[in-house]
Parts: C-alpha cells; structure tokens; sequence
C-alpha cells in the first residue's frame, strides 16, 4: 500500500484534466491520494511528470546539499552523478574497480558532449569548457571510507539485493562521523527492510529517480515513519536541485 500525498491543487488538475481515471475513485484525507495497486502506481508515475507541482515551503533549517557521495556508477548511479554536477554540487562515485568507474566517466562525459552540442551548437569552444567544468565536479574512488567522509547525502544505486544494501548501509553508518543524510534509489525492494539495521533511521529516506535520470524528470522522495522532517525537506529540496519535479510517497 502507498500514499502519495498531494495537494489540493494537484488533486483538482488531475481530476480536471481527466489525467486519472482511478483519482475521483479513491478515497482522500486531506490531500492524501491512497493507492492501492501497483497498476495505479504506474499510472500515476507516467502522468505525475506533465504537472510541475508548486512546491512547499521548507525550513530554513534545512542546510542545503553541497556534497554527496553515489555509490553505485552503473546508469542509475551515472545518471544522478550527472544531474548533480550540472546542479554545481560536488559528487564523489564510489564502485569496486576503477574499470566500472571508468565507464562511467566515458558514459557521463559522453552524455554531457551530446548535451552542450545542442545547447551550444556554433561554440566549441563554450561546449568543451561546459564538460570541462562539470566533470571537475565528479570524483571517483574505490575507496568506501574516504568517499562518504565529507558528503551531506549518500545515495545507494548498487544491484537490487536486499543483504548487500543492508550490508552497505551498515557500513557507512559506521564510517560517518557527521549527520549525514542517507537515501536508496532502489525501484523494487522495501525501503523500510533495506533499512532493517540500521540504529538511526530518521536520516534515511528513499530517492528514486527513473532511467535515463537525465532526461527523466520525475523523482519520487519516500519516507519511512522515523524519516525526520528535516531528512525529508533536505531530500525534496536536493531533489528540486538537480531539477526534478519531486512526488512524495510515505511507507508505513
């Protein structure tokens, strides 16, 4: 069962529009759209994209996110690395060989060329710096340890197996020394099982971008019952940053 929580406004566009034909179905608490399959999760997720939502307000509080750390480079983790260093925050991508990584830097690099070339089709010379600039914001290390030390958020994009990611973020809530936020970009498994160990789950949460994650432009921010409210602000915001429009789902 999942509850994507709207507002009103979104909820009278939606039905206004005719974009859902399940919306005017289904029960709603204060803005808060229960859905009850995972067809309907679907049709929500393909419709969500075209209405670009007005945003809360969040707290001052909140610090906004400078660094992170991916770990993870395959197309998701790639993906995410991109959006952000085009958003200037500095990235750090962690995988086990430096050949992965290297894959990643080519798949990222060549993306960003394809991109500039159509945003700057007659000055080769603004294309290349562009490049130049954003992949100076992306780092990369095999190294787990050094990687998360001084990110703000560390998001997990490795291979859908639950003991691995469970396995993962027990280690770097050993190694974080400073209130780091955590988040999964998992598409299949329970958030609240892939954080079953760890000792303090309000800084984690869930950030699951769809592929290709740069031209996709949903993202959904997913929160456990114990994600904080400073947690869940800090991720939406990030989530803003890099230039999603950003859906927020609750897991019981």
């Amino acid at each position: 069962m999942t509850i994507v929580v709207l507002f009103p406004d979104q909820f009278h566009f939606l039905q206004s529009n005719h974009l859902s034909p399940f919306v005017t179905k289904k029960e709603r608490w204060n803005g808060d759209l229960l859905i009850s399959s995972n067809f309907e999760m679907l049709q929500f997720r393909r419709f969500a994209g075209m209405y670009n939502s007005r945003t809360r307000e969040f707290s001052s509080a909140v610090s906004p996110v400078k660094n992170i750390c991916i770990v993870g480079s395959g197309l998701m983790g790639s993906g995410i690395a991109q959006v952000a260093a085009q958003a200037s925050i500095m990235v750090t991508l962690i995988d086990k060989t430096d050949y992965v990584l290297n894959k990643s830097k080519k798949y990222i690099q060549d993306n960003l060329e394809r991109l500039t070339k159509k945003q700057c089709k007659k000055d080769v010379k603004v294309q290349a710096t562009i490049v130049e600039n954003t992949m100076e914001k992306i780092l990369m290390t095999t190294n787990l340890e050094q990687g998360v030390q001084n990110a703000d958020l560390v998001i997990e994009a490795i291979v859908e197996n639950l003991p691995m990611k469970q396995k993962l973020f027990e280690q770097i809530e050993t190694i974080i020394t400073r209130p780091t936020l955590l988040a999964s970009n998992t598409s299949s498994l329970m958030l609240r099982d892939i954080a079953k160990n760890l000792k303090n789950k309000s800084r984690f949460g869930g950030l699951h971008f769809f592929n290709p994650v740069p031209i996709m432009k949903l993202c959904e921010v997913i929160r456990l019952t114990e994600t904080s409210d400073d947690t869940f602000n800090a991720l939406q915001a990030f989530g803003k940053t890099v230039g999603k429009t950003t859906v927020e789902c609750k897991v019981s």
